[in-house]
């Protein structure tokens, strides 16, 4: 994708169109899955890419560099930040991400277990009389066209 079009907001009609255009294109990880590896993994940098690599990682430097905030500054922050409660506070040890050890892709809670008669009796209940919109019924159909075309594609 060019610089140009990033974050551009495009109008539902050149949505559309992208749509139809990309149907039938089969995705670079069809039939992958877990984590993909990098296509580098395991191979050696020159030194004259790590020179570029460093030097593209090398930004602005920070405008507090090698200053201190002033007494009055300080005082302003102590003020600003009395009463919160760290995000830490009656933690101890060493703090792991949200997510860690949750397995599946999506972290799903649901992996390699079943609903219950009764929940799926509910889950139907809650679905019922629900009316889909037009628009609604069109964007399934022209999904599971889509859906169509990948499976006679593979």
């Amino acid at each position: 994708m060019s610089e140009l079009a990033k974050g551009r907001i495009r109008s539902l009609e050149t949505r559309r169109k992208i749509s139809i255009a990309k149907m039938g294109q089969i995705p670079w990880n069809k039939g992958e899955r877990g984590l993909q590896v990098a296509w580098n993994k395991g191979i050696k940098a020159t030194d004259e890419a790590r020179r570029k690599m460093s030097k593209a990682c090398m930004g602005r430097v920070s405008p507090m560099k090698g200053k201190e905030h002033t007494e009055e500054a300080k005082q302003k922050l102590r003020e600003a930040n009395k009463g919160k409660i760290p995000w830490n506070k009656g933690k101890t040890g060493l703090q792991v991400a949200w997510n860690k050890g949750l397995k599946g892709v999506n972290g799903s809670g649901m992996n390699g277990k079943h609903h219950t008669e009764e929940s799926k009796r509910k889950m139907s209940d809650s679905h019922k009389g629900y009316k889909c919109t037009e628009e609604t019924k069109r964007n399934m159909s022209i999904a599971q066209k889509k859906r169509w075309v990948q499976k006679k594609g593979t």
